[in-house]
């Protein structure tokens, strides 16, 4: 029963849950300059946003094997999210070790533009919740290059 629940759970959540499409996704962020010792210099703020799309052919290979080996070896062929990290993440968050993600890149964009980074208590339970089903969905439905955009 202690297994059920949460498998009866999460398919009725993935059925519900929408994955938005790329476009809907905004991407404007403040750039912050920063001096040598890590004070703030300026922020800037620009009226059209400062983040442009571009396609993944815009970026150097070298540059996205880099990102993959340094952030996840299996983003190709992982269903979005890493068992054995998400498990590793849950103890230690529930059990008082060092708070982790476990994150594949499609878990890590879905939290920084979709359902926020709330880490402790309940609320962190519910936001990896929501972060794995629909970074699930997400990796299920389109090429994984969509979680290559700019959060």
């Amino acid at each position: 029963m202690l297994l059920v629940l949460p498998i009866i759970t999460f398919a009725m959540a993935y059925f519900i849950v929408d994955v938005p499409k790329p476009g809907d996704i905004r991407t404007n962020q403040v750039s912050t300059i920063l001096a040598s010792d890590g004070s703030e210099l300026a922020k800037i703020i620009p009226p059209e946003g400062n983040r442009v799309d571009v396609d993944l052919k815009q970026v150097p290979v070298h540059v996205r094997r880099a990102v993959l080996a340094a952030e996840d070896r299996n983003f190709y062929s992982n269903p979005g999210f890493s068992l054995t990290g998400f498990a590793r993440a849950v103890k230690n968050n529930m059990f008082g070790g060092d708070l982790q993600g476990g994150s594949t890149i499609t878990q890590q964009y879905v939290k920084n533009a979709l359902v926020g980074s709330q880490r402790t208590g309940f609320g962190g339970l519910i936001r990896k919740a929501k972060e794995l089903v629909v970074a699930t969905k997400m990796s299920g439905s389109g090429p994984k290059t969509m979680c290559c955009r700019p959060i």
